[in-house]
């Protein structure tokens, strides 16, 4: 952000309306996922993650729309990497820390399905 005018320390510049959040509460109230939020007692993370998804999958039809889009392509996530480019990571504190989240995506996508309880 870059002022037009001197702003003072503690000055209120911008006020952003808490419902403009995606967070876990707004996936547990998501119609697109907020029943599956509920019922697997998901972590924030894993939340966000299942709201985030949910949206982009319903496209324009998602009220998320617009934020979903700004965010584009995201496929320079390591979450979204091929094994070659995961295995650079091998012996790093991320490569487990991946390897975790990646274990929890596929569990969310295998709950959602109705392939695990």
């Amino acid at each position: 952000m870059l002022a037009a005018a001197s702003v003072e320390a503690d000055q209120l510049v911008l006020r952003i309306p808490a419902r403009l959040f995606m967070t876990a509460a707004s996936a547990a109230s998501s119609e697109a996922c907020g029943a599956l939020v509920k019922s697997a007692d998901l972590g924030e993370w894993q939340a966000l993650v299942l709201h985030l998804l949910a949206e982009r999958a319903l496209g324009p039809r998602s009220a998320w729309a617009p934020y979903v889009a700004v965010l584009g392509d995201q496929a320079h996530h390591p979450l979204l990497w091929d094994a070659s480019a995961r295995a650079q990571l091998v012996g790093s504190p991320m490569a487990r820390t991946l390897k975790d989240r990646l274990q929890q995506v596929v569990l969310l996508l295998l709950l959602h399905a109705g392939l695990a309880r």
